[in-house]
């Protein structure tokens, strides 16, 4: 997921995944609190072992509804992201 900005009032970006066969949603990534108004890049590898998986971005508010959220370019490939 490439790039993530959160800003104000958010409180969590999570990803979660769930392999559709198996059934278990698991946290993949999170990220939380301010990050301030510059664009963050995320890069997360994905360990499964089917070829159905189901991702959820999910984002929570803090205690105020002025959190902004900004998400763009999410690519998917095969093979390690090569980042850690």
């Amino acid at each position: 997921m490439s790039p993530v900005m959160l800003a104000d009032s958010f409180r969590i970006l999570q990803l979660s995944g769930q392999a559709t066969a198996v059934g278990l949603r698991t946290l993949i990534w999170s990220l939380d609190g301010d990050q301030g108004k510059d664009w963050k890049d995320a890069h997360v590898t994905i360990n499964s072992p089917v070829n159905r998986y189901r991702i959820d971005i999910e984002g929570i508010r803090g205690s105020t509804f002025y959190g902004d959220i900004g998400i763009d370019d999410i690519a998917f490939s095969q093979g390690s992201c090569g980042k850690g």
